[in-house]
């Protein structure tokens, strides 16, 4: 499956009973990425977390955090903001309790981004029309 095989198929905004479907592709995708830094298909990888993203199960941010960091194309091209697609307060407030070190590392990166001024004026229904624009949908 490519990204626009999936787009056509899941849509921008899956409906939720694809999740597993679509955590299944990023997890192969980033898998491959990791292994060889460039054998993952990386538009795909994208569209899934934007998918997820728009799903808005908080447990996603770590799912996308982990495909942000599977190689240095991928931390380049996963905006920090699709870690949040439950929201900003929640998704910190989500990974500080989890307490693991890659909750930690992307909370901490997240605080990071808000003081650099990357979340300002954000919100994921807006963030979301970007992404709208940006596949064309």
């Amino acid at each position: 499956m490519n990204q626009d095989d999936c787009l056509e198929r899941l849509g921008l905004t899956p409906p939720p009973n694809s999740a597993t479907e679509i955590r299944r592709i990023l997890a192969a995708q980033t898998d491959l990425e990791s292994k060889s830094q460039g054998d993952g298909d990386q538009e795909l990888i994208k569209l899934t977390c934007v998918q997820l993203f728009a799903l808005g199960d908080i447990a996603d941010s770590l799912v996308i955090w982990n495909a942000k960091q599977c190689s240095f194309d991928m931390s380049c091209s996963i905006d920090v903001q699709l870690l949040c697609g439950a929201g900003v307060d929640e998704t910190l407030v989500y990974l500080d309790d989890l307490g693991t070190d890659p909750a930690s590392a992307a909370a901490t990166y997240i605080r990071e981004c808000i003081t650099t001024g990357d979340f300002n004026d954000f919100t994921p229904p807006d963030w979301l029309a970007d992404y709208r624009r940006y596949y064309g949908v």
